[in-house]
């Protein structure tokens, strides 16, 4: 079963149930294997079927799964819709809404408002 906050995502697949996790490791095999940078990747490169099969290989080794060659994974793309929705799916689930901190600092954390009073009962 996939977990959402690892940024995996789950598809059924010739009967089998299969997860993939986008994962910085992922992802950074992807770059290797295809020159193509994260931005660009989800840029136009989402659109090249040699992006999908890096993505959907190396996420399924992430998610515990087996590593396809090229052409399985471009075969299970063109034969499986869902393969490519789980794609898209974890690439949300892995990748942060505001990756980019603001001026002032990030604000994933942001300090706690002080509380009136002391904490005491009167």
């Amino acid at each position: 079963m996939a977990n959402p906050l690892k940024g995996e995502a789950s598809f059924t697949h010739d009967g089998k149930e299969l997860t993939l996790a986008i994962t910085a490791a992922a992802l950074l095999e992807v770059e290797d294997e295809t020159g193509i940078g994260l931005f660009e990747m989800m840029g136009q490169g989402m659109g090249k079927l040699a992006v999908l099969a890096a993505l959907l290989r190396h996420g399924l080794v992430a998610g515990g799964g087996p590593m396809l060659s090229r052409s399985e994974a471009a075969d299970m793309l063109l034969r499986n819709t869902r393969a490519g929705d789980a794609i898209r799916v974890a690439l949300v689930r892995a990748l942060p809404d505001d990756p980019e901190p603001d001026e002032e600092g990030d604000d994933a954390n942001p300090p706690k408002a002080a509380k009136r009073g002391t904490g005491k009962k009167s």
